[in-house]
């Protein structure tokens, strides 16, 4: 569903972006004031460059700026790792402590004779 909205929206965009290329072909110079030189560009080059680098910059932006969070979320994803590691080491500690005492209560019960027997001695 998501493709076909994705759709839906970038070929009326492409057609307005296209549309906007073929109306504006006229020539324009620019110069950068404290530079010497100029460029000559068709207008709609000239729109679609800016358009591209304040997108890139934009994009630039918004990544340094969520650049605490991305370290945040690594610094609590490796705790959250450890702190797995810790679980799974204590669930095998745990396992290995209850094969003892079941262990250990099988050699109890088979020593120990039952309450009700006597236990005559030969001497």
């Amino acid at each position: 569903m998501l493709r076909y909205l994705s759709w839906i929206v970038s070929i009326p965009l492409a057609l307005v972006a296209i549309d906007f290329a073929i109306v504006n072909e006229e020539l324009v110079r620019l110069t950068l004031w404290p530079l010497d030189g100029a460029v000559v560009a068709p207008s709609f080059a000239v729109v679609f460059v800016s358009l591209l680098v304040g997108f890139l910059a934009g994009g630039l932006v918004s990544w340094l700026s969520a650049g605490k969070h991305r370290r945040a979320l690594r610094k609590e994803r490796a705790r959250g790792d450890q702190l797995q590691r810790d679980l799974d080491a204590a669930r095998l500690h745990a396992a290995d402590l209850e094969k003892r005492i079941a262990a250990a209560d099988r050699a109890a019960t088979v020593s120990t004779p039952p309450a009700d027997v006597r236990v005559m001695s030969l001497r």
